[in-house]
């Protein structure tokens, strides 16, 4: 992915995830919802993106990370309520 060093130069929630990912397709709605929203969402697949994959130290999926000014933020793993991405997400400025 050649643009991903811009993707996160802006505040962003990044999710690594795959398409065989049962969990992943939980989440997937919730932030569907969220970029409705308004909120910074964007997904990576892992199998299709194995070079960010390694580079972020991805073990499982769904991983979430959080970007801004191009620096990891904050991580977390797993499945997420809604509530909690708005919690992990903070300020959408």
């Amino acid at each position: 992915m050649n643009n991903f060093k811009e993707i996160i130069k802006e505040k962003v929630l990044v999710k690594f995830g795959a398409q065989w990912c049962g969990p992943c397709k939980t989440v997937d709605p919730i932030l569907k919802e969220l970029s409705d929203e308004g909120y910074n969402i964007y997904s990576i697949d892992t199998d299709e993106e194995p070079d960010l994959t390694i580079e972020y130290n991805i073990r499982s999926v769904p991983s979430f990370i959080l970007f801004e000014n191009s620096k990891e933020i904050d991580r977390k793993f797993g499945t997420r309520s809604k509530q909690q991405f708005i919690e992990f997400y903070g300020d959408k400025k």
